[in-house]
């Protein structure tokens, strides 16, 4: 079920689409859209990325060159609006997610928790430590063998 909030969104994010194919940096405006996209679902109060207690709406995406990473805080509605949000962003941007290449991470929470956010991702559940750009990334300090 799409909120009244996220229909305005998509009124709003119409004309980004058109705007998409038109572009000589497809990519980086592809990438910018996405993020836009984003913090509007967060303004609407659609997702909350985390440490929403230190920033407001919290951070909730992360990019670098073709790398994307989505910090949600543990919220099943969240976990399904963001869904929707990166279905709408792949019509508009005409690109296609490859969510069989993704993991979902979970910090903090009980593990079980990751294979609904999974299904909900149709991904996979990864496992800590994991390297983001060649450099180890673990919630709990790392150690000589990460």
């Amino acid at each position: 079920m799409l909120t009244t909030k996220l229909v305005h969104t998509l009124k709003a994010l119409k004309v980004l689409g058109k705007v998409i194919h038109y572009c000589q940096s497809y990519s980086i405006l592809s990438r910018t859209v996405l993020t836009r996209m984003v913090h509007k679902a967060q303004e609407y109060g659609l997702i909350t990325g985390l440490i929403s207690h230190i920033i407001p709406n919290g951070v909730a995406i992360l990019q670098y060159a073709d790398d994307t990473i989505i910090f949600l805080k543990h919220d099943l509605s969240g976990a399904i609006h963001m869904k929707l949000l990166l279905y709408l962003f792949e019509m508009l941007a005409g690109l296609k997610i490859n969510f069989n290449m993704s993991e979902i991470l979970m910090i903090n929470d009980d593990e079980s928790w990751g294979t609904q956010y999974a299904d909900i991702f149709n991904c996979q559940v990864g496992l800590f430590p994991i390297k983001y750009l060649g450099v180890p990334v673990n919630p709990s300090r790392l150690k000589v063998i990460d």
